[in-house]
Parts: structure tokens; sequence; C-alpha cells
């Protein structure tokens, strides 16, 4: 699926939701991400020092959410949030890490079987913004990479009391495109836990 079709998808669920939605709601949290360089040619760019979750990031994020049924919903959530982490670039022996923002956008159907719990999975659109290496004088640089798009699936738990949720949650990258042969960042996955505030804005 093309990166303009999937952004026109995630723009008229959105356009949907918020017409018709039931609940708004706003959390924060903390996301750990597993990141690894993506170029699979002779020329990789970087390579990223720690491959595990290492890269540790809080986040910030709001969603609208309409009841399909008593028990089922559509979610659409948008966060932000900023990730750094150790590299070393080819021929460049002072640089040692890198810095970048990311906007994430989650299209998810929830199952919630009673008041206190539910589940859910969908798709996620990372969108990396701001992608700059630094050198040990924190001086920083722009890094150029082959797609700034990266798509994966969500899976969700949930736990709620009155208006407030707790929610852990899991990301698994994958590839949609042919693996590029110049620099470029792999799917990323990750795993955390949010904590919100949910608001009724409509009945219907």
């Amino acid at each position: 699926m093309r990166p303009r079709l999937v952004k026109m998808l995630f723009l008229l669920m959105f356009t949907n939701v918020i017409v018709a939605q039931s609940y708004f709601a706003i959390s924060a949290g903390s996301d750990r991400a597993q990141l690894k360089e993506g170029g699979y040619g002779k020329f990789r760019g970087f390579v990223v020092e720690n491959h595990k979750y290492a890269a540790e990031s809080k986040f910030f994020s709001v969603s609208g959410e309409k009841n399909l049924t008593k028990k089922l919903a559509l979610n659409l959530n948008f966060s932000v949030t900023k990730k750094e982490a150790d590299i070393s670039m080819e021929a460049l022996i002072a640089i040692i890490g890198m810095r970048f923002s990311i906007y994430r956008s989650m299209l998810s159907l929830k199952w919630q079987p009673n008041k206190y719990l539910y589940v859910g999975s969908g798709f996620v659109l990372h969108y990396i913004a701001n992608l700059r290496n630094y050198n040990i004088k924190e001086a920083e640089e722009p890094i150029y990479i082959n797609n700034y798009k990266k798509f994966g699936t969500v899976i969700y738990v949930g736990a709620t009391h009155k208006n407030f949720f707790l929610e852990p949650y899991l990301i698994q990258g994958f590839w949609t495109f042919k693996k590029s042969e110049n620099m470029d960042l792999s799917p990323i996955n990750s795993f955390g836990l949010s904590l919100g505030y949910r608001l009724r804005v409509s009945k219907k």
C-alpha cells in the first residue's frame, strides 16, 4: 500500500471519528523502542550501537473514539515523542549519536467486555522528522534516510477506573517496500505504558 493512500485512509478515518465521536482522550507515558540501521547494500551510512529496546522516551498523545457497538469501538490515536540513540558513521569517527522526532498514528479496533478492562489491535504509521546526528561537542547535522515513514501493527490492553485508564502496548514494525540499498532505519519495534483521561463528548 502506497504511503499517500495510507495517509488518505488515516485522514478519512480521523474525520469520521471527529464528526461522530463518542470520546476524546489525552494521555502521556513512556516508550522503549528498538532501533536498527536498515541499509542492506554495501553502504549502510550509520550503525546503531545498541539493538535492544534501549531508546527510551516520554510521549504525549490525543485520541478520538467512536462506539460501533456496546463492546466494540474504533480508536484513532496521535502521539509525538523524541528519540536518541548511540550510532557510529562510516568515516566519521567523531559522530556519537542521533536524535529525531516520531509522529505516530494508530488506527485500531477496541473490544471492551466490561467497564474495567479492554483489549485492542490495529495498524501504526510512524513518521520520522528532524533526524540529525551529533558529535562529541554536541554539534548537530541533518541525516537524510531513504524512507521517513515506517509501518507496523499494535496490540494493547487497558484497565479503566471512572474516566482514567492505564494502557500497556506492544508495536511490531514491518517492511512494506523493498529493503533499501541506501541509508535507512529498519521498521520500529517498541513497547510502552500510557496513563490517560477519557472524556465523553457525544452519546450518539
